[in-house]
């Protein structure tokens, strides 16, 4: 097991009392960033989460970068939001994970977009059951899905994500989605550019590449993982999609498959394991972001 100390690059202990972390993330444009919320949203009685909470909540999104961290409080929010991601210089979009169908015209826009003011801009259906969003620079939102929002849930009987992967546009028309894989639950995906993305999926466990529209699949050499990152033919994969205590380097061999090369994991600048929970982590590219108890890790894949 080969032990990585990494040292944190930013530390809000102080500056978000008050606040719950919801989620970081990484965005196209390099920069991190971190969603937070002033009190978390309660799961209903049958223990499903609320798209629409009772109460309203006020968010915090945070943007930071080498220079700078940048923040905006979003106040009076009605819905639950657990995603946040650049859509240009002066939008972002928030989604949550859940979006309630009860009738034709009746249903839960769970994406939002909102210029840097605060102030929300259009409504979004990017539909139920969602695990993972990213953006791309030409303001593609890429969604993977979990097994609820493949096979519906919360009211739908024709799921926006049956297909387990779509990508919209930023005014949430359906741009494209996955056609070849059968996918039961969208594990990983990390999206270069609209020409370069990859994503992992249940239950075939195979690790699709895809470069503009085409897609390739192969045998990813390894179940039951998470998120990656990947790096001249190596790839780092959280070894449990629950747990990401624990990663595998594997090296892409191509026509043989993926060949094992050893296990990692991460320890903080006291070297304690990095993986207490609440423990949140980002993948985009080459880079991991970890934060933990209000400190961000970032860890760059480099391959000599």
């Amino acid at each position: 097991m080969k032990e990585i100390t990494l040292q944190p690059i930013a530390d809000f202990s102080s500056s978000v009392s008050g606040f719950k972390f919801v989620s970081v993330s990484l965005g196209f444009d390099g920069a991190i960033y971190l969603l937070l919320v002033d009190r978390v949203p309660g799961k209903l009685r049958d223990g499903f989460e609320a798209t629409v909470t009772r109460i309203n909540h006020t968010y915090k999104v945070i943007r930071l970068t080498v220079d700078s961290a940048a923040e905006i409080d979003l106040h009076d929010q009605k819905y639950n939001f657990h995603f946040v991601q650049p859509i240009d210089d002066v939008h972002f979009l928030l989604v949550g994970a859940r979006a309630r169908y009860r009738g034709k015209s009746n249903f839960d826009r769970n994406g939002v977009i909102f210029d840097n003011y605060a102030r929300p801009v259009r409504h979004l259906l990017l539909g139920d059951g969602i695990r993972r969003v990213q953006t791309t620079k030409s303001g593609n939102i890429w969604v993977a899905y979990t097994d609820e929002g493949v096979y519906g849930n919360y009211g739908w009987r024709k799921p926006i994500g049956s297909h387990g992967l779509c990508v919209f546009d930023s005014y949430g028309n359906l741009v494209r989605h996955n056609e070849q894989q059968l996918i039961d639950d969208c594990l990983g995906l990390n999206v270069v550019s609209d020409d370069q993305a990859y994503f992992y999926y249940y239950s075939d466990y195979e690790l699709v590449r895809c470069t503009g529209k085409r897609m390739v699949a192969h045998p990813a050499g390894i179940k039951g993982a998470g998120n990656f990152l990947f790096a001249g033919g190596m790839f780092l994969y959280e070894k449990n999609v629950f747990d990401g205590g624990k990663f595998a380097l594997m090296q892409d061999q191509r026509e043989s498959g993926f060949e094992h090369v050893e296990d990692w994991r991460f320890l903080d600048e006291n070297d304690e394991v990095l993986n207490p929970p609440p423990l949140y982590r980002a993948f985009r590219g080459d880079t991991m972001v970890m934060l933990n108890d209000a400190k961000v890790y970032r860890m760059k894949l480099m391959i000599r």
